[in-house]
């Protein structure tokens, strides 16, 4: 949902209110009735009117009819403050190629147990098997895990050549592995792109104790539920994890703007592992999510158009 600038009050005002909050938490879970949402939270039924009408008119809620009920639901996942005017937030998404890879879509692995893939209603293949990390049904995986070992993905830059990529944003729900969950237990994860390493991401623990908010309910709650949602953004200051600068590698080390495709590699070497998580687990429903920013001008265009002049003129000189 696209917050316009008109509307970031009207949101803002539904959103200050802890039961406001508490019922767009609910609903994320299952969508209610009214009287599902008053029992649950023992207010009033005219309290719980209130507070969804408010949200209905914000849009951060959407009533059905089902039968004879009026069904409560979330009818958008993630908003965006449009803060610069329609026609800027247009500019932006143009000037950017995302990717969206599903956790299961790697091109290479090694898994050493205790490892495991599951998809939203059930395993997928044996536990502590690596050779199931190779089976087709991966592609639908929603929890990936491994005490040690990596994961790699690769996609095919299909964009406009002429445009430079300026920087490049990796986002994934991630966090560490541990039999059940600990939330306390330290992993060091690395990143490498195009073959580089380019920095460390230390999580602080395998996380449970509490349903991930889009975690189904079949998985059991004396598991794993949840993660950091972790950006590597790799720019020409530099690499930064969740805006923390980790290593002096830029986007000009990694030759993303050189090469046709562009791989991604979550490793770990310890004994600390990872658990990554895709749509429909943990606090975020989304897959891992790679995002090109590039030039927004021509001036690439026209180094580009240069250089191409250039090696024409030095053809014809060798050519005479």
């Amino acid at each position: 949902m696209i917050i316009s600038k008109g509307n970031i009050k009207a949101v803002a005002s539904a959103l200050a209110s802890q039961t406001r909050l508490d019922i767009i938490n609910m609903l994320s879970k299952k969508n209610m009735n009214v009287t599902e949402i008053s029992s649950a939270m023992n207010i009033p039924v005219s309290s719980a009117i209130s507070a969804v009408r408010k949200l209905e008119e914000a849009g951060l809620v959407r009533t059905d009819i089902d039968g004879r009920k009026k069904v409560c639901s979330i009818p958008y996942k993630t908003l965006v403050l449009e803060l610069n005017g329609k026609k800027t937030f247009q500019k932006e998404r143009e000037n950017a190629i995302t990717y969206n890879i599903p956790i299961g879509g790697y091109c290479e692995y090694h898994a050493v147990p205790s490892c495991g893939l599951v998809g939203n209603r059930n395993f997928i293949g044996e536990l502590d098997n690596e050779e199931c990390f190779a089976s087709p049904d991966r592609i639908n995986a929603c929890l990936i895990w491994l005490r040690k070992g990596f994961l790699k993905y690769r996609v095919v830059k299909l964009m406009n050549q002429r445009r430079n990529i300026q920087s490049v944003s990796i986002s994934l729900e991630i966090c560490s592995e541990f039999p059940g969950y600990n939330n306390n237990f330290v992993s060091n994860i690395d990143y490498y792109v195009n073959g580089k390493f380019v920095g460390t991401w230390v999580a602080q623990g395998d996380y449970g104790g509490r349903y991930g908010i889009f975690t189904p309910r079949w998985w059991s709650l004396s598991n794993t539920q949840f993660g950091n949602l972790v950006t590597c953004c790799i720019t020409k200051e530099g690499t930064f994890l969740n805006a923390e600068k980790v290593s002096d590698v830029n986007i000009e080390s990694i030759e993303v703007n050189e090469k046709d495709d562009f791989d991604v590699k979550i490793e770990t070497q310890g004994t600390g592992g990872f658990n990554i998580f895709g749509r429909n687990f943990g606090d975020y429903d989304q897959d891992i999510i790679i995002r090109f920013n590039l030039s927004t001008d021509l001036d690439d265009m026209e180094t580009s158009l240069e250089e191409n002049d250039n090696d024409k003129d030095v053809r014809k000189h060798f050519s005479s």
